[in-house]
């Protein structure tokens, strides 16, 4: 990360009262969209810990076309109503339970509880638990999140306080199962927990899990917030999820771009082992071109709009590879299209990156990103100019 020039567009930022891209997922369809000017949605720490702050990093974007549904409790006990059934000892802790609540001392090294619970590999899980700690004092006193049985570089909450605190945090499995593993890690100390919760969080969420790869949130003069990129090495990436049920894709996204050396900055693309895809790429100094395309079973096609830099901008675009036709627009100016066969396909198991190309190549973006949605369909006219419409408000762009 670093700090750029100030990027912030002077338009007041608000939102429709009566439309917002929720209508977009109401009758199902996978996709995203990342809400940057909600508070609620935006993490510092890819574990979704700690609110972002502004002028500070962003490591976990939670994705909002779902609802934030949540999915059926995966915890075994974990009111501790009797004893401690369904959890396992590991290296011979003492376990008290009683009143609910269950205590954990550590008699030698490494000792602790922990339960395995079912997931897919890139399912976020949000946890949910009441802890404190007891007895002296351990930076490593607290609850570890893994999807092995390697516990040292996974610790999530350490350092608890002797008060209760409820603690919330999210957690990609990357295996078939994931651990919730409670430790004192301190001979002497304990750890005592009791409502412990882990269910499926549903959506595609964005997550930068190295420190130097987080975007920073930002605010303008009018309260309007967008996530800065920075053009060196800012990413924020989903979990692997499918889209291999459809032939289509639509995009909107609202972006500030300030001049650059790089060749042509990634806003977004989506990428699998191999094709089809799509991508969206800002403009850059000599060349001012926005680029959208997409991969079909054999072949690429692309569509480019003209665009100064520097100005906020609306981009909606769209994706058919059957038909095939793509197809861009920017604010108010006309739409561009090409008809370029790609040799069809669908789209298949991916990732959508956000701020620079999933590949070792590099092509990152340096400016703004205030809103994102996609889904895995053609839109209608109507929904067309709802999106457009609600993405100006969110950019401080005047359609």
């Amino acid at each position: 990360m670093k700090v750029i020039c100030d990027i912030s567009v002077t338009s007041a930022s608000w939102r429709s009262a009566s439309w917002t891209p929720a209508a977009l997922f109401a009758s199902g369809g996978n996709g995203a969209w990342y809400d940057i000017a909600d508070p609620g949605l935006i993490y510092s720490d890819p574990a979704g810990l700690n609110p972002a702050t502004i002028n500070g990093p962003v490591g976990l974007v939670l994705d909002k076309s779902q609802g934030l549904a949540l999915g059926p409790e995966l915890v075994t006990n974990g009111e501790f109503n009797a004893d401690a059934s369904g959890w396992t000892a590991l290296n011979s802790p003492l376990i008290a339970v009683a009143g609910g609540s269950a205590t954990v001392e550590q008699p030698g090294t490494g000792s602790g509880i922990y339960q395995d619970i079912p997931v897919t590999s890139g399912q976020m899980v949000r946890v949910t638990v009441r802890a404190r700690r007891v007895g002296s004092a351990n930076s490593f006193t607290g609850i570890w999140a893994m999807s092995a049985s390697d516990f040292s570089s996974n610790r999530v909450i350490q350092n608890l306080s002797t008060a209760w605190a409820i603690y919330v945090f999210h957690i990609v499995g990357s295996a078939s199962v994931c651990r919730l593993y409670i430790s004192p890690q301190s001979t002497g100390s304990s750890v005592e927990v009791d409502l412990v919760s882990a269910r499926l969080l549903s959506g595609n969420h964005a997550i930068a899990n190295t420190f130097a790869k987080r975007p920073m949130l930002r605010e303008n003069a009018n309260g309007g917030r967008y996530l800065e990129f920075d053009g060196i090495d800012d990413q924020l990436i989903t979990p692997a999820f499918e889209l291999s049920n459809t032939d289509k894709v639509a995009l909107g996204v609202g972006v500030s771009k300030v001049a650059d050396t790089e060749a042509g900055g990634m806003v977004c693309n989506f990428s699998s082992a191999g094709l089809p895809s799509f991508a969206l790429q800002a403009p850059a100094p000599g060349n001012g071109l926005t680029r959208w395309s997409h991969a079909g079973a054999t072949s690429s096609a692309q569509v480019d709009l003209a665009l100064a830099l520097g100005a906020p901008t609306v981009y909606l675009a769209e994706s058919d590879l059957g038909a095939p036709v793509l197809s861009l627009k920017s604010n108010s100016a006309p739409k561009a299209s090409n008809s370029g066969a790609t040799g069809g396909g669908t789209y298949s198991l991916g990732r959508l990156s956000i701020g620079d190309v999933e590949t070792s190549t590099s092509q990152p973006f340096v400016g703004g990103l205030h809103g994102l949605v996609f889904l895995d369909r053609a839109v209608t006219a109507p929904e067309y100019a709802n999106l457009s419409a609600y993405l100006a408000a969110e950019t401080g762009v005047t359609l």
